[in-house]
């Protein structure tokens, strides 16, 4: 009782303090909006919760509420304070007040700005044949029978706004709700799976063009020249938009990187992800005034920036901005719908007509292509099943399409049947695929060679230190210049990335899965042994802190004389000639040659730069460690030089290079290659001794100053 009681209480003061009409003024409108905006969100929360409980997808429950409780059902019923009812709009020709559109506005434009982002353009190229059959001919299936339907019931030529609209918001695949399937039963990298990701990646980008070229000849015939819009028309109207939207794109592609370090300039996750939708803002104004979408602007800044190693990071600074707008979006299309006209006999007749062309363009036409591309009957099941659900895009589109007049009739909802056949499509189609995957039979007629990919496993006895090694592990790499990301914030799954470098990091009670490609598997297991190493080391000192255990004297004995039997005099360069990083790599192993150490120079520099392609070996501080894990070496070597003037290795503190160690380790001996790395990495933590090193000339007092600095470190 006591929240039927707070629920009068606020209404009690809304009716003492409301006036009872409809504010006009624009100061008079805010504590409508922010009280609007209040309800949408917290409905819209328990809607999604709801339906999500019955295996709904929450979108539908957002959606629903919208309808709910908007302009045309609860919301135009009067209460205390709201004589017109609480969504009551101020302009009669829309149903909704401006600003709360407006917001709906900025949704669409996160939304697909994180659709960008979310676009894997690597699988997307190597699947880019069967995804671009698949797409193409489900955009094809899909456009011309919705736009058909239209024609036969609006009673209107093929050409015109409505009916090219009407079959536009037949395109787009909610690849969004497939991939939570296909995740769900682990089917992601399956045929089928990839396939369907790439194919609904085709159709949202070409939907997004189409929706330009629709668009232009939409406006061009609403400016009074339908008369005139001719087939050369057309396609001059189709050239500007498909030239200005491919042009920023590959523009935005080519120069991407530089965008990803201009952003990275303002260092902190969270201010550079707001500058990198800055500009999506930005960019979606402008497409809207060369005549394109907002949304089509939005989603080019994100696939821009889908290609940087802070692509990621955005997407994770920007998740609390995904959870507060993109409900509030799917809830205002909803309010959108006149619910009484939906289900008029006319209307809803029509949107069931409408709905199952859909339904039928997308199967169909996404599953007969693969018929004819290696996969049997239950591969292209699974794929046309998986293309049906539309989403957000598809709303996006209707929601352009009201915005600009095309979808007003005055015998049809329009702009309902589209929601009508989004809902009903994303409905069916999640239990239809769950049940087509359930089978463990192929969906292909002969086995694919899917991307080449290896796994690596720790398994741990203990929970907490699995934390920690996870922890480690981060810490290690993030330290190499990785961005990390949590790709669910209730999930323990993690993205590290850097440049072209991608891995992924599974964090289970007692075990640890990483995986990545082939060629980054050695550097991978590399990391995770190093990480390993400086936790043993961690949890050494911290027992030692207590007199509970030490270091053994052999142990210590044995650390100092791979110390000093690593870095003999003839070893060390006082004062290094070379001025670019591969020069001074290579100045390094003659040193190693000439003290008569190694002979194979040349398979040495290939194998310690191949390593620089990837990562680079600069450290802070002015420290570099390029090294190798090789077979041409039969002993474990360390080299080292100083660059007093300092030079740029590619330091991760973006600051000029003083000293380098050259370490070089037997393939068989990993264990001695990360007990030198590590040891000499402890350089990087007193800057100060650094200093002092890069200003001697002696070879004996430089070997002596590095080894005294590591031996204080350790606490000697």
């Amino acid at each position: 009782m006591k929240y039927w009681w707070m629920i009068l209480f606020t209404f009690g003061v809304t009716a003492l303090f409301g006036n009872g009409i409809i504010q006009t003024d624009i100061i008079e409108r805010m504590p409508n909006l922010v009280m609007q905006l209040g309800i949408i969100i917290i409905a819209a929360r328990f809607g999604a919760m709801l339906v999500e409980k019955i295996g709904i997808p929450g979108v539908i429950g957002e959606l629903l509420v919208g309808v709910i409780i908007g302009p045309y059902l609860l919301g135009s019923i009067p209460i205390p304070g709201f004589e017109h009812g609480l969504f009551a709009s101020t302009n009669a020709d829309f149903p909704i007040q401006p600003e709360l559109y407006g917001i709906a506005i900025i949704a669409s434009i996160i939304l697909l700005f994180m659709s960008g982002l979310e676009t894997d353009l690597t699988l997307f190229i190597r699947f880019s044949l069967a995804g671009t059959i698949v797409g193409i001919s489900g955009i094809i299936f899909s456009f011309f029978i919705g736009a058909y339907t239209a024609q036969l019931f609006l009673h209107l030529p093929l050409l015109d706004p409505k009916c090219m609209f009407m079959g536009i918001m037949s395109t787009a695949t909610s690849v969004g709700i497939t991939a939570r399937i296909l995740s769900d039963q682990k089917k992601m990298d399956t045929p089928e799976g990839v396939t369907i990701i790439s194919g609904a990646v085709i159709d949202d980008v070409l939907g997004i063009v189409l929706l330009a070229v629709v668009l232009g000849m939409s406006l061009h015939i609403k400016a009074g020249n339908g008369s005139t819009l001719s087939w050369d028309k057309i396609g001059l109207i189709a050239f500007k938009e498909i030239g200005i939207w491919l042009s920023v794109t590959l523009i935005g592609l080519y120069f991407a990187r530089k965008i990803g370090n201009f952003l990275k300039i303002f260092k902190d996750r969270f201010i550079f992800s707001i500058m990198a939708f800055s500009i999506a803002l930005i960019i979606a104004g402008l497409f809207e005034r060369a005549g394109l979408a907002m949304i089509i602007g939005a989603y080019v800044v994100g696939l821009t920036l889908s290609k940087t190693d802070i692509s990621f990071a955005i997407q994770e600074a920007m998740h609390p901005l995904r959870v507060f707008f993109i409900p509030v979006f799917f809830t205002v299309m909803g309010m959108l719908v006149n619910i009484r006209e939906l289900f008029s006999p006319t209307t809803l007749i029509f949107g069931m007509v409408y709905t199952v062309g859909a339904i039928l363009a997308k199967y169909i036409g996404c599953g007969l292509p693969p018929l004819l591309m290696n996969f049997n009957f239950r591969g292209a099941n699974r794929i046309g099943l998986g293309m049906i659900p539309r989403g957000e895009v598809a709303l996006i589109i209707a929601g352009i399409g009201l915005s600009y007049g095309f979808l007003s009739d005055p015998t049809y909802n329009i702009f309902g049947i589209a929601i009508f056949m989004t809902m009903v499509t994303t409905l069916i189609s999640p239990p239809l695929l769950s049940n087509a995957l359930k089978s463990a039979k192929k969906g292909m007629r002969h086995d694919l060679l899917m991307i080449e990919k290896e796994t690596l496993e720790y398994n741990l006895d203990d929970e907490d230190l699995t934390e920690l090694m996870t922890h480690k592990i981060i810490l290690q790499f993030q330290s190499m210049g990785f961005f990390v990301n949590q790709v669910n914030p209730d999930s323990l799954y993690y993205n590290l990335r850097r440049h072209n470098t991608n891995i992924s990091l599974i964090h289970e009670p007692k075990r640890i899965i990483l995986q990545t490609d082939v060629d980054n598997v050695i550097f991978t297991r590399r990391m995770v042994h190093e990480a390993a190493f400086f936790l043993k080391q961690s949890v050494t000192s911290i027992l030692s802190m207590d007199d509970v255990f030490a270091l053994t004297v052999e142990n210590e004995k044995e650390n100092e004389k791979e110390i000093d039997f690593f870095l003999p005099i003839s070893h060390i360069i006082p004062e290094l000639k070379a001025e670019s990083k591969e020069g001074i790599v290579w100045e390094l192993i003659e040193k190693l040659r000439i003290a008569g150490k190694v002979k194979q120079t040349k398979s040495i520099y290939y194998s310690v730069m191949e390593r620089e392609k990837y990562l680079s070996a600069g450290l802070a501080y002015g420290l570099a460690i390029p090294h190798a894990h090789i077979n041409e070496v039969s002993e474990p070597l360390v080299a080292f030089g100083i660059k007093k003037e300092g030079f740029d290795f590619g330091s991760i503190d973006k600051k000029p290079t003083y000293l380098v160690f050259l370490i070089l380790t037997p393939e068989k001996d990993a264990n001695i290659h990360i007990r030198i790395l590590a040891s000499i990495s402890r350089l990087t933590r007193q800057p100060k001794k650094i200093a002092e090193i890069i200003a001697m000339n002696d070879e004996t007092l430089i070997r002596n100053e590095i080894l005294d600095a590591i031996n204080v470190y350790r606490g000697e």
